[in-house]
């Protein structure tokens, strides 16, 4: 090459060396001639390339050394590799994938009964792909665990002509000359000396293979395996090379009997492979490449890790003779990457066309109804409820200062990664958020920007977690990306995700698109807001896609602590009282002008003038206290009023809503403050008609429900407390309880939520909401007067909601059909649903609920009842109904079990998925009841329920207490039986370590089979739970167990749960390759 200098333009480089493993990586760049610490700088890499690069130059060729991130290999990377070299690179026009991988001896048993080998591959060696007429040289080959059988996949195209020709011509001069590998591996220890011991050659007595039959005794080396049993062979130093065909496959092979079943078979294909590996399927007809594998071992059991590094730099200095060899007028002659794919693409297009007009309809439906199942299964919260409402409160022409900002115009650029904008309570962020989101999605088609929102909600549990905002964010850029869709899809052949599943998720999907923005309001409303802003944190400070973000919220101390760090000053916007002022002036001006309770003063503008100048004077940014005093002044019917009422004004929030209270009627203020009560404290909105027949149950009187005492106008509603409520209308929901009763609950398959996604299609309700998060901080603190406070505390509240509820149960019904009873009755779902959590709050404080509760439980059909609309606890049988015990203990009812078991009922009477009440205590979680039963005389080892006993109930519940109360009380340990077949194995599956570590020194026997999975060690595998494999395994597990259960090992199990770095961890714990599950994975 005449001239050496660094290239300026990415086009140079025409050879991509790709490698999976660091240490193959690291042999690439010792083999470089030169080696450029920085891209070229016009070089700009794709936004969706995962991939790597280094770069260089070896004797005439520019090449760029390209890989996955650490921890990453196998077929699938390769491929992904590929994907991310077409984007950044598509100029790129040979490849070579050069690394490691396990030789075949090819064992040949004489007539003498000895064993010789047909063919003399060794340690170090170097196998290259040479297409042989019949294939270009790798096969792809994949091992159907099902069947236990092996399919043939096909074919690696062969290697461009400008490879095939350079090879051709360096086997000649190998004919002449030894190859350059020793020389080259030489000098490049000599140029990186720290390399020089791990990548030196190991001594050649450490090359030892065994008959095929004799698997490795165990320990690290094989200083304890036979030496009657390993196979002579005559001594060698300098590495061969092999010219050949190359076996791909998607499992590692760790065993030489089942290395053999495969060369075996592959031979009646007319396949004779020299080697084994598993990337190069990866590329299958997609890449004109050649490769290159050092032998680091033989694919027995025997092998270890110390030929690895010199096997890889054996390879690569082979590549770089290669490359010596390699003709660059040819290569530029080659065609380019882009094109190769795209011919591919163009082909397969031909193909497919003809049907694709037939498909087109059908294949739209059916991805639509995949789509809606995934959105219903992962069942996020709608944020856009809360948009359209925060929309609706808008004023026209507000909010345009910040819009018009110039930190926003910067943000909008791309300039800046984060904003915050802090606030007063009630000085109108939410309705600001929702103009910054109108105006972004705006410019974001422009711009081919994903906008994702979320607007935490004090009013709704359902949108108080940072684990619903991830639900609500993932299903939006899902809905948004087709290969977003793509990773939720996959995330849910899991089973219900983890909060940190769903935040990975969400990342790679950010990392796979174009721009991203965000905008989170309200974050102090977010009830998890620890792990929020730490996710916040991260995430801005990672190099995940191009991602921003907007968050609003109050300045609160935890809140400013985080974001002051990764915000900074000038990305952080006060809503100073003089922006905000100008827009309550035209808020105010608005309502006293159009609206019609305010019609009375249309032709006066200075009584006008008069109550805009108050009104502001007094505001001092606060949105919400000047919308509450237009509430209040609009009843005034006269001047002398309206003088009065202005001279009067209350300074603050809470002084507004002190007077809002002090105003309410007489006659009003009892059903006044039950209706504050179930909206402060209930768990989710109320409809307007729910809240009607709340209001009409009667504590005090027979019957405690009569539909003659509903309101005749409910829309009348508001005037029961009004300016703290506020009516919403949004879309019906379907409420479900959660699905608690899979075998862990963390990984069920159906549905975690309550609620279906965005109520897609649903008819139009009518909710009742407190008007803002100030009313509900104020209902609950301290400074509301004590009148109010004895009635709306927590308990005094919870004693009431239940009551009613159960009253509410008691005495509706009749001889009706499920459906008509939730019409005739709309409050009849959400008091089956609710009145245990208000019940178990509020029982020992006031003897009512107790006494309803235990009427209900013991009258069959109103129990019958209750069940129909929600039953905490499927019954294991169909027609059966648990006693009263049963469903007191699960539900966690302490006063009604005692008062239960002082009336002298059976505890241990079977019935119900948990088998008996002290089991149902036992899933519930509830340590005091379990201990009262146990006190009462319940037998802690009675049989029966999917949990089979107690003990193993709640070791998959992860009660620690109860398991140590239930062992200090004589429980078997080792008892088999239900879902899981034993305690153990239980603990195990769901992930609870420190449990499974509580059985095991009770003495638990770590490899005791039985249940779905056939052993403790699977469970933990195919539920991803590492740390607890590993701690079995440290604890004697056999790793190789073979087992009855729904998969035959722990590493089959493993792969089913589609967790590939258990099943690497096992492998290297010396698991046995794969075994066929007993039945396909769920």
């Amino acid at each position: 090459m005449s001239s050496t200098a660094e290239p300026h333009s990415s086009e140079a480089y025409t050879v991509a060396w790709i490698a999976a493993l660091p240490h193959e990586r690291a042999a690439g760049m010792m083999m470089l001639d030169e080696r450029y610490r920085q891209p070229p700088s016009e070089f700009c890499k794709n936004s969706s390339d995962p991939n790597t690069y280094t770069w260089g130059r070896i004797s005439h060729h520019y090449v760029v050394i390209a890989s996955l991130p650490a921890g990453e290999y196998g077929t699938t990377t390769t491929a992904i590799t590929v994907q991310g070299l077409r984007s950044s690179l598509p100029h790129i026009r040979i490849g070579l994938l050069v690394g490691i991988g396990a030789g075949v001896p090819g064992e040949k048993p004489p007539a003498d009964g000895t064993v010789a080998i047909q063919r003399d591959i060794r340690l170090g060696d170097v196998v290259v792909s040479n297409p042989d007429g019949a294939n270009g040289g790798v096969v792809q080959y994949d091992f159907i665990k099902a069947k236990k059988s092996i399919e043939l996949k096909g074919f690696l195209n062969s290697p461009p002509q400008a490879l095939r020709n350079a090879l051709a011509a360096l086997q000649a001069e190998h004919e002449l000359e030894d190859s350059k590998i020793t020389e080259y591996v030489a000098e490049s220890l000599r140029k990186h000396p720290k390399a020089a011991t791990p990548y030196s050659r190991p001594a050649a007595d450490t090359d030892r293979l065994f008959k095929s039959t004799y698997s490795h005794t165990g320990g690290d080396t094989c200083q304890s395996c036979s030496q009657a049993e390993q196979v002579g062979r005559p001594s060698r130093e300098a590495p061969e090379l092999h010219y050949g065909t190359i076996a791909s496959g998607s499992t590692l092979v760790k065993d030489a009997q089942y290395r053999d079943e495969i060369v075996s078979w592959l031979k009646t294909q007319n396949v004779d492979p020299l080697c084994f590996e598993m990337e190069a399927a990866g590329l299958m007809n997609t890449f004109p490449c050649m490769v290159i594998r050092g032998i680091c071992d033989y694919g027995d059991s025997h092998k270890n890790d110390d030929w690895q590094k010199y096997a890889a730099l054996a390879a690569a200095a082979f590549a770089k003779e290669f490359l010596g060899i390699v003709d660059a007028a040819e290569v530029r002659r080659t065609p380019e990457l882009r094109r190769v794919l795209e011919n591919i693409d163009v082909k397969v297009d031909e193909v497919l066309a003809t049907g694709r007009s037939t498909h087109v309809m059908i294949e739209r439906s059916t991805a639509d109804a995949q789509r809606d199942k995934t959105y219903q299964w992962l069942s996020p919260p709608d944020p856009s409820m809360n948009h359209n409402k925060a929309l609706q409160q808008r004023h026209a022409g507000t909010g345009l200062w910040f819009v018009k900002h110039e930190t926003f115009s910067s943000f909008k650029d791309g300039k800046v990664p984060i904003l915050w904008l802090h606030g007063i309570p009630g000085c109108g962020k939410t309705v600001l958020s929702s103009t910054i989101i109108e105006d972004l999605r705006a410019s974001s088609a422009a711009t081919a920007t994903a906008l994702l929102y979320f607007y935490f909600d004090f009013n709704d549990q359902r949108k108080q977690t940072f684990d619903s905002a991830l639900r609500s964010l993932v299903c939006q850029m899902a809905h948004q990306s087709g290969s977003a869709f793509d990773q939720l899809d996959h995330l849910r052949r899991n089973g219900q995700p983890s909060t940190q599943e769903l935040s990975q998720t969400l990342e790679k999907m950010i990392n796979g698109g174009d721009r991203v923005t965000i905008v989170l309001d309200a974050l102090d409303e977010c009830t998890t807001r620890v792990e929020l802003l730490k996710w916040i944190q991260q995430l801005m400070a990672s190099e995940i896609g191009s991602v921003q973000m907007v968050v609003t919220s109050r300045q609160e101390h935890d809140i400013s602590l985080i974001l002051e760090k990764i915000v900074g000053k000038k990305a952080t916007i006060p809503l100073e009282q003089g922006d905000v002022d100008v827009d309550i002036g035209a808020y105010v001006r608005a309502r006293i002008c159009t609206d019609s309770d305010w019609e009375r003063w249309r032709s006066k503008p200075q009584v006008q003038d008069d109550i805009e100048k108050s009104l502001m004077q007094k505001a001092k940014g606060m949105f919400r206290w000047a919308a509450c005093q237009l509430d209040s002044l609009a009843k005034c019917v006269n001047r002398p009023q309206l003088t009065q009422a202005l001279t009067t004004l209350p300074a603050t929030l809470d002084g507004t809503y002190a007077r809002i209270l002090d105003q309410i009627p007489d006659e009003y203020r009892q059903d006044s403050i039950r209706l504050l009560q179930v909206l402060t404290w209930s768990p989710r909105p109320l409809r307007i008609e729910e809240l009607v027949d709340f209001l009409a149950v009667d504590l005090h009187n027979e019957p405690g429900f009569d539909v003659e005492n509903r309101m005749p106008v409910p829309g009348e509603i508001v005037r029961l407390c009004s300016s703290l409520v506020t009516i919403v209308e949004t879309s019906q929901y379907s409420e479900e309880r959660d699905s608690d009763w899979e075998e862990t609950s963390s990984n069920s398959e159906e549905g975690k939520g309550k609620y279906e996604i965005g109520a897609q299609g649903g008819q139009m309700t009518r909710e009742m909401r407190l008007a803002h998060f100030s009313v509900k901080e104020y209902i609950i603190s301290e400074r509301l007067d004590e009148r109010y406070q004895v009635h709306l505390r927590g308990m005094p509240s919870a004693a009431c909601i239940a009551s009613a509820l159960l009253t509410y149960l008691l005495n509706i019904g009749g001889d009706i059909d499920l459906a008509e009873l939730k019409t005739k009755f709309p409050l009849s779902h959400f008091s089956a649903r609710y009145w245990t959590d208000f019940a178990v709050y509020a029982e020992t404080s006031d003897e009512s609920v107790p006494e309803l509760a235990i009427r209900l439980l013991s009258d069959g059909r109103a129990r019958a009842r209750w069940l129909s609309l929600d039953d905490p606890s499927p019954p294991l049988r169909k027609g059966e109904l648990p006693q009263p015990l049963y469903y007191a203990a699960l539900c966690g009812l302490e006063r009604s079990t005692s008062l239960l078991l002082d009336k002298g009922v059976d505890f241990d009477a079977q019935g119900g998925l948990p088998g008996n009440a002290l089991q149902a205590a036992c899933v519930g979680g509830h340590e005091k009841i379990a201990e009262m039963l146990l006190r009462n005389g319940a037998d802690v080892n009675a049989q029966g329920g999917a949990y089979g006993n107690a003990l193993q109930a709640a070791c998959a519940r992860g009660s620690e207490k109860i398991v140590e109360m239930l062992l200090s009380n004589g429980a078997d340990v080792h008892a088999q039986g239900g879902a899981y077949g034993n305690a153990l194995q239980a603990a195990c599956t769901v992930g609870y370590e420190k449990i499974a570590e509580m059985l095991l020194s009770h003495g638990a026997d770590v490899n005791a089979r039985g249940g779905r999975f056939g052993s403790a060690l699977s469970g933990a595998c195919f539920y991803g739970h590492e740390s607890v494999a590993e701690w079995l395994l440290d604890n004697d597990a056999n790793v190789n167990a073979r087992s009855e259960g729904e998969f035959s090992n722990a590493v089959s199990a493993a792969i089913a749960g589609g967790y590939e770095h258990i099943v690497e961890m096992l492998l290297a714990r010396g698991s046995d390759p794969p075994a066929p599950s007993h039945r396909n994975r769920r």
